[in-house]
């Protein structure tokens, strides 16, 4: 258990540094990553993803990177609430690429950055990283 752990916190870092290293040139995001997660984690999901969606495809871009490099931080910055934060971060992520592809600039966007793939990943991280399946994360 430690060492797949210790494996998913490798592979988490290494992710990380390759998202900071591709960091958007253009778009600047007109919300707060930790505000939106914050939002959304205590259950004012609609709020939070319907302002994820408000935004365009430049700032979308920027707020995906900016959630996949951030958002780690945000989930560990409460430790007793470790795991509810790390299945809201994964949830908010899944739950803004959805939106994105509501609004058609899912598949058009530059695979040099952040795509969405790249965060589909990273929630998959977060939701591994969170251990077996409990409640919450069979209710969402």
């Amino acid at each position: 258990m430690i060492r797949s752990v210790s494996v998913i916190t490798v592979a988490l870092a290494a992710l990380l540094a390759s998202l900071r290293a591709a960091a958007p040139q253009t778009g600047t995001i007109p919300v707060d990553v930790n505000a939106l997660l914050d939002t959304y984690a205590r259950g004012d999901r609609d709020q939070a993803v319907a302002a994820a969606a408000r935004i365009g495809k430049p700032q979308a871009q920027a707020l995906r990177t900016m959630l996949t490099d951030t958002g780690h931080g945000w989930a560990h910055a409460v430790q007793a609430e470790l795991r509810p934060r790390l299945l809201a971060a994964a949830a908010f992520a899944l739950e803004f690429e959805a939106a994105r592809v509501e609004h058609g600039d899912w598949l058009a966007l530059n695979t040099s950055q952040c795509n969405p793939r790249c965060t589909i990943e990273w929630a998959r991280l977060l939701l591994r990283a969170r251990g077996p399946a409990d409640d919450a994360e069979r209710a969402w």
